[in-house]
């Protein structure tokens, strides 16, 4: 066991808000107040845990999505699904979305080291059933509209369904721009362009659907 200084949120992830010597500004709900820190320390902290598990995370998540980060933020914005075909990075992608809000708490980490444990082919193939109902999008903000950085790294939003009257998203900023976004199959993309056109998409009214492939 070593005393390592663990990133809950992957630190490549947040160079698109850093500013001087790799500074975050951020607000602090607790104090109340605005404030700035080293993006060393900021999303992490030293955890007694095993380095294997660390490793793990760098080889499935850490090392493909940092890698394929130019590919994404050089790809256009559409109301298509995000065809991914390499497949590491889109496993790290996915993974990134599913095991994100585990990563973050203390008490579940026992979850992620059980996940991590299983081979490559157990890892496949949960990848494969969960891509059978969910599908990843890249969306942009229009205008000088920008996403912040929540806490734990990915955000909840509702989004059309066609299928319900409402269907659930999780969206990770990948820059001040743009967000990978891991939607259901039945996502309805015409009815949020259309939502969006009518200024009445609630705050994701300024999301960009107008880019082609």
């Amino acid at each position: 066991m070593n005393n390592i200084n663990s990133h809950f949120v992957s630190r490549f992830i947040t160079r698109d808000w850093e500013h001087g010597d790799r500074r975050l500004t951020y607000y602090d709900a607790r104090q109340k107040r605005i404030l700035t820190k080293s993006s060393k320390r900021l999303f992490a902290e030293d955890n007694d845990q095993e380095c294997n598990c660390e490793c793990r995370l760098n080889e499935l998540i850490e090392t493909p999505v940092s890698q394929g980060l130019p590919w994404l933020c050089q790809h256009e914005s559409s109301k298509e699904p995000l065809v991914v075909d390499d497949w590491k990075l889109y496993r790290g992608l996915v993974l990134f979305l599913l095991v994100q809000a585990v990563r973050v708490k203390p008490e579940t980490q026992g979850e992620l080291r059980t996940l991590l444990e299983r081979s490559d082919d157990e890892i496949d193939s949960i990848i494969k059933i969960v891509s059978k109902r969910f599908i990843l999008y890249k969306l942009e903000v229009t205008g000088g509209n920008r996403f912040f950085y929540t806490n734990t790294g990915i955000f909840g939003f509702v989004v059309p369904d066609k299928k319900k009257p409402v269907g659930f998203g999780l969206g990770m900023p990948i820059s001040s721009k743009t967000m990978i976004a891991f939607l259901e199959l039945s996502f309805d993309s015409e009815g949020l362009e259309r939502r969006c056109k009518e200024g009445n998409g609630g705050y994701l009214t300024s999301l960009d659907f107008h880019a082609s492939n």
